[in-house]
């Protein structure tokens, strides 16, 4: 069998065999607390077309961006923010690349199985807390910024008051509530419809 990988075919980086020959790491058993959903390669009926890949990545770059950005700026100034802008960049970018490098080298996807191979047990557990602990304040940072999304909408229409039912607060919480069913789900493919309707209101 000829091996899917190549040192002198720079298109192999896209390509992904656990099995290849030329792999030094194909002899790792994967056990189930290194799978954090990206341990083995998807295959074509998982994998998501070039339309719904591009209407994430817009997401992705403007969503946020667009509330944080001017704020960044608008705190630091032009001079500061844009160093900050800068040096975020280099942090995101090598960190992009050092992720291909794992893929490339391991031929492998998990957060979870590159740090145990680098650390053992003590970096499996240091990747699940750093995930959950991502996971944690990103959902905070989402529930409170849809939270004074929604007050602000409202305020269009209607005449907010000074009570509790009448504060950003209130509607963080009742963002919530309404989202938090979604967590018992185990597939939540049947949102991919609603992205473009994500893109249309963050154009709007």
């Amino acid at each position: 069998k000829e091996p899917i990988l190549k040192k002198e075919d720079e298109n192999a980086d896209s390509l992904t065999d656990p099995n290849d020959e030329t792999c030094e790491y194909q002899n790792v058993k994967i056990a189930p607390e290194d799978n954090d959903g990206e341990v083995l390669p998807k295959d074509d009926s998982e994998r998501v077309g070039l339309t719904q890949a591009s209407i994430t990545i817009i997401k992705m770059i403007i969503g946020v961006g667009i509330t944080n950005i001017p704020q960044i700026f608008n705190t630091l100034g032009i001079i500061g923010g844009t160093i900050l802008m800068i040096v975020n960049f280099i942090f995101h970018y090598n960190t992009v690349r050092f992720l291909m490098l794992c893929k490339k080298i391991t031929q492998r996807y998990s957060y979870s199985l590159y740090s145990k191979m680098t650390m053992g047990v003590f970096g499996t557990v240091l990747i699940k807390f750093a995930i959950a602990l991502l996971c944690f304040c990103t959902c905070g940072v989402y529930l409170k910024l849809f939270g004074n999304v929604i007050y602000l909408l409202l305020g269009v229409f209607i005449t907010q008051g000074n009570g509790f039912l009448s504060s950003k607060n209130f509607y963080t919480i009742l963002i919530f509530f309404i989202i938090a069913p979604l967590m018992y789900a185990k597939d939540l493919s049947a949102l991919k419809r609603f992205t473009i309707v994500g893109i249309i209101g963050l154009v709007v």
